[in-house]
């Protein structure tokens, strides 16, 4: 069985400004794999995102979230039965995800570049954590770059 994978990235701020309340996300993730998704990775830390992306998987598909988002759920466990969706809520990753990563990267289906939400120099070490601790905007994987130049004060 052949599977469709997309590497293309749907930006929050690409898409129209009510996507929150008019499913806009589903439908801009159900153009691009009609059939739906065979997995989605979810980081996100609030909002309709988690349940929108999960709106778009595919029959027997699976939502791994990671992002301790507490917006309940909006789908009835029937929605889940039929749909034979998997949720797999996770904290921390075992040494078998990492493996199913560094494979994935490995074919060139995941780019470790997609995954890089922030960049901060040395210097901006405190500004990562506290935005990493406050979670004030959406952050997956921060980069400190030792060697690149910083205004902020330590």
């Amino acid at each position: 069985m052949s599977r469709k994978y997309s590497s293309d990235t749907v930006a929050l701020e690409e898409l129209d400004t009510d996507w929150t309340t008019n499913s806009g996300l589903t439908a801009r993730l159900r153009h691009l794999l009609p059939q739906g998704a065979d997995a989605v990775l979810d980081y996100t830390p609030d909002g309709p995102t988690t349940w929108q992306a999960t709106a778009a998987l595919a029959t027997g598909a699976t939502m791994v979230h990671m992002g301790g988002n507490p917006t309940p759920c909006p789908f009835p466990a029937l929605t889940l039965m039929t749909n034979c969706w998997r949720l797999i809520g996770t904290r921390s990753c075992t040494r078998s995800d990492a493996h199913e990563v560094l494979r994935l990267m490995e074919s060139g289906l995941l780019q470790a570049e997609d995954l890089i939400t922030h960049r901060y120099p040395l210097a901006g070490v405190r500004t990562a954590l506290h935005m990493l601790q406050t979670r004030t905007e959406p952050m997956w994987m921060a980069v400190i770059n030792p060697s690149e130049p910083s205004h902020e004060r330590p």
